[in-house]
């Protein structure tokens, strides 16, 4: 029950709840403790049902997040702390969860790239995840202020230097498991650490972009508080009244910050005077201005992103608020400007939108940019080539025919009617 109402009532679930995309966290976590529950069942009574049903669950739970390919090592620390048998039988009965474990590997390797994220060095991304754990143990123990981007890139945190003393406390606790060597403490220390482990910086990933930690990291991590707290009210009756005051200010917090989540300008806001440098709460704010015509705001917003980091994002957004307020030519380099500063396809609408936009402000350079990143999108559609081919003959006629002193830029960008042709 201590364990259920930790899971269930610390404030750092909330967003995993709140938050419309977290969906998938939960899904994924209520899937990897149904098999996590089968398969101490299948320990506990020897049941094959039990078993296989567990195994469904955890290649259910891959297809809903990839981050479940750690199952597997949830699984092995369980069965280590129940059970005394051979290795050989051990990894017998774990064998059928290791396939979708590896096909999920493969699909966080081959799809989710690091695209706006410099790499760092091994000992680097080891101090990063110390300091990862690190923080979320802090968050677990006092859970204020939580927000919606903690601005903790791999770059933010070298160059506090917090990396010289976030690794003590996580070391630490390390080092006082290894004297107490209590067999759940252990279990619990698994089940902590090891769903956090893709995530905690140890191989890059996009979401660093932005910070190396966030809230709904933890939410299958909590298994591991929970059973910590259960562990201690077993042991030390007198502890019992304390923990549940623990778990009473725990829910009175979560309470406080789903009305925050309610009122996402005040979240973000909040996020932002925290965290100067937050472009997510930045770039969140933009959209809402956005989404209520106030281009304004958007662009201020916008602009102060591209001067703390110039993004492709960033631009193509800047680019659409401009649009609306009927800027067009500075909304053309803007554009240009996404198109050479992206490091990920756009998708084919928004690079046909900024060819329409190099037509209606006559830019050939623009035309160019956006038919070259149509025909990365779809190499076999000859139309992009086409274009190209057409700009281009366009570019050296007008050279021919007019003074040198007339730019390039005056050429006239054709039409392009065939757009919607895949033959």
């Amino acid at each position: 029950m201590i364990g259920a109402l930790t899971v269930g009532l610390h404030p750092l679930q909330v967003e995993s709840v709140a938050w419309t995309t977290g969906t998938k966290d939960l899904l994924c976590g209520m899937l990897m403790m149904g098999s996590l529950g089968l398969y101490l069942r299948y320990l506990t009574e020897q049941k094959r049902r039990s078993f296989r049903w567990g195994v469904v669950l955890g290649v259910l739970a891959t297809a809903a997040k990839p981050t479940a390919v750690v199952l597997p090592g949830i699984l092995l620390i369980t069965d280590l702390s129940v059970r005394r048998v051979s290795w050989q039988k051990r990894l017998n009965d774990l064998w059928p969860f290791f396939p979708a474990s590896l096909i999920g590997m493969l699909i966080i390797l081959n799809v989710q790239h690091a695209f706006n994220t410099s790499p760092q060095p091994l000992g680097i991304r080891l101090l990063i995840a110390l300091d990862s754990y690190s923080f979320y143990i802090r968050k677990i123990i006092w859970p204020y202020p939580l927000l919606v981007d903690y601005g903790r890139t791999p770059e933010w945190v070298r160059e506090s230097g917090q990396l010289v003393w976030t690794w003590i406390l996580p070391v630490g606790i390390t080092i006082v498991l290894l004297f107490l060597r209590h067999r759940l403490l252990w279990l619990a220390a698994g089940w902590f650490v090891i769903p956090i482990l893709p995530v905690s910086g140890l191989v890059s990933f996009d979401m660093q972009q932005y910070s190396t930690v966030t809230d709904h990291y933890v939410y299958m991590s909590m298994l591991g508080i929970g059973l910590v707290l259960a562990v201690g009210v077993r042991r030390f009756s007198r502890m019992r009244w304390l923990i549940i005051a623990v778990l009473v200010t725990w829910g009175s917090l979560s309470l406080l910050q789903i009305n925050r989540w309610r009122h996402l300008d005040q979240l973000y806001s909040d996020s932002l005077r925290r965290i100067p440098q937050s472009i997510m709460a930045r770039s969140c704010l933009a959209w809402l201005a956005m989404d209520q015509n106030d281009w304004n705001t958007a662009e201020q917003l916008l602009r102060k992103i591209i001067q703390i980091r110039p993004r492709a994002d960033a631009y193509q957004n800047l680019a659409t608020v401009l649009i609306r307020q009927d800027r067009l030519t500075e909304a053309a380099e803007m554009a240009k400007r996404s198109l050479a500063n992206t490091t990920n396809l756009l998708n084919v609408f928004q690079t046909r939108a900024w060819l329409d936009l190099a037509k209606r402000v006559n830019d050939p350079d623009l035309a160019l940019a956006a038919a070259a990143h149509w025909l990365r999108l779809e190499p076999d559609n000859p139309a992009p080539r086409q274009l190209i081919d057409l700009i281009r003959r366009s570019q050296e006629y007008r050279s021919s025919t007019q003074p040198s002193s007339i730019r390039s830029s005056d050429t006239t960008v054709p039409a392009h009617q065939d757009l919607d042709s895949r033959d």
